[in-house]
């Protein structure tokens, strides 16, 4: 976990302001339904993290294009892997 501390603090520093093309870091906190799960073929897994959850996404914009890693853990628990995730986006408006 120090190692992602030092990752964001270096990112805010070298990041330009989020209306313009580079890079970025985003931080919040959000909540899941209790009922969430997640498929594979014939399995069913259910999520276990504990509301609330935190989120942590470095990024990098480029015209209407975004490239994101995304973390998303409990933030009460921590021993809780979270998801990882990495996405290509378009804004559309």
């Amino acid at each position: 976990m120090c190692i992602m501390k030092i990752l964001i603090v270096l990112l805010f520093l070298f990041s330009t302001p989020s209306y313009s093309d580079g890079l970025y870091v985003d931080v919040g906190i959000g909540a899941h339904h209790k009922n969430d799960r997640v498929t594979d073929g014939n399995k069913i897994y259910y999520v276990r993290m504990k509301n609330p959850v935190g989120i942590v996404t470095v990024g990098y914009k480029y015209k209407d294009f975004s490239f994101d890693y995304n973390h998303i853990s409990s933030a009460l628990e921590d021993r809780d892997r979270g998801i990882n995730m990495i996405s290509i986006k378009y804004r559309l408006y």
